[in-house]
């Protein structure tokens, strides 16, 4: 799984291109099965942390359908 938030809205951002980009980075074996762009990321608390249990979850309901919609 890959999270990743759009730097600017109205940025485009594709999941080809970020695996184009993973493809010159990463070798096979540590490439991403599936990408999440969102325009934010969950955030929790005073301190606005990044939500990880929420992203968890997300993760995990979409890896049981293999559909990703955000």
């Amino acid at each position: 799984m890959y999270f990743s938030q759009r730097k600017k809205k109205g940025c485009s951002l594709t999941e080809k291109e970020l695996q184009d980009a993973m493809e010159s980075k990463l070798a096979l074996a540590f490439r991403p099965d599936c990408y999440y762009i969102m325009d934010e990321l969950p955030r929790i608390g005073s301190r606005n942390k990044i939500w990880d249990a929420k992203l968890r979850q997300m993760a995990e309901v979409t890896w049981r359908t293999k559909i990703v919609t955000i």
